[in-house]
């Protein structure tokens, strides 16, 4: 086999780039990764999660109700932040996973899981305009980067940070 592509790179100069074509045209496997994010260990969620952030909104429209699944599962703030970027990046496809952020923002939290969730809310730019109110609150009674986590996720979602 590999002799066969030594003589096929030789033969035609355009035969990586042939190979690169076919690899692209690959669908990517959204079933594998769904499972994936139903895993009790937080490295495969995190892995899944970053897959598909990489797809196009199309390839992962079917992931997003296992994705706010990981999401709300999750134990630690690096799930929590791949989960809600992988969502953020859906955009208005995932806009149902608005509402579920919010909810876990409110629960008592570790700094960085907090800043995670917000930093993801952010991400959604103006999907997330429910959620202003609660980042209104974060950015004007916390201190430190929750304060300024939120002031950037305001900007983002185009709603202008209260002054103090």
């Amino acid at each position: 086999m590999h002799r066969v592509m030594i003589l096929a790179l030789f033969l035609f100069p355009s035969f990586p780039g042939i190979l690169a074509c076919a690899q692209e045209t690959k669908k990517p496997d959204v079933k594998a990764l769904i499972k994936k994010l139903e895993s009790t260990l937080s490295s495969d969620v995190i892995a899944a999660a970053k897959e598909l952030e990489m797809l196009t909104v199309e390839d992962a429209r079917e992931a997003v109700p296992a994705l706010i699944a990981a999401f709300k599962n999750a134990s630690f703030a690096d799930a929590v932040r791949a989960t809600g970027r992988a969502l953020a990046r859906m955009g208005p496809a995932a806009k149902e996973a608005v509402p579920v952020m919010l909810e876990r923002l409110k629960q008592l939290g570790l700094p960085r899981e907090r800043i995670a969730i917000i930093e993801s809310l952010g991400e959604f730019g103006p999907v997330a305009k429910d959620a202003a109110p609660a980042l209104h609150l974060i950015a004007r009674n916390t201190l430190g980067d929750e304060r300024k986590a939120a002031q950037a996720a305001l900007r983002k979602i185009q709603a202008k940070p209260m002054e103090q």
